[in-house]
């Protein structure tokens, strides 16, 4: 009788132990995706890049494409989102009037409800516009700093491009 409550205590310990354990270990999501494609005149965003920081510097998580993606992603660090996009030189005169004709936002939800502060928030722009022939190339930037990532959550990160002209 003594071996049975014995070996009941060693499960009932061992199981507890791997719960215990389980439970710091909890994997937090990220899930970026874009509202629309590709406008009648080329307008678009081209690709997302997100970084998370590290404890000690900002490591890549994933360098997006139209089709998105899902990754990993540490809980309690920041994230920063670089968007690179383009607008259509048919439209615009000149870098300033690009960037003043086009505009990022992000909305950042967990189980379809945005985090507050997080809903349809407009992107910071960037000075920094490069051209070819046809096109403006722009970039926007956002930082996700609070509130951080939760443990065991997973995020959708979803960012829509729009043009005035």
């Amino acid at each position: 009788m003594k071996t049975k409550r014995l070996r009941a205590a060693i499960i009932l310990g061992l199981m507890a132990a791997v719960l215990i354990s389980c439970s710091g270990n909890m994997e937090t999501w990220i899930s970026i995706r874009w509202v629309k494609g590709a406008d009648a005149y080329g307008n678009d965003i081209k690709w997302i890049y997100v970084e998370q920081w590290n404890t000690t510097d900002w490591e890549l998580v994933n360098n997006y494409t139209a089709t998105g993606g899902e990754d990993r992603i540490l809980d309690s660090q920041p994230i920063n989102f670089t968007v690179f996009y383009c607008f259509n030189k048919t439209y615009a005169a000149s870098d300033a009037e690009a960037l003043s004709f086009t505009r990022v936002n992000i909305t950042i939800s967990e189980s379809s409800v945005p985090i507050a502060g997080w809903n349809n928030i407009p992107m910071n722009e960037s000075a920094s516009v490069s051209s070819d022939a046809d096109f403006y190339y722009l970039t926007s930037y956002g930082n996700w700093t609070a509130p951080v990532p939760e443990a065991g959550k997973t995020y959708n990160c979803t960012f829509l491009y729009q043009t005035y002209f």
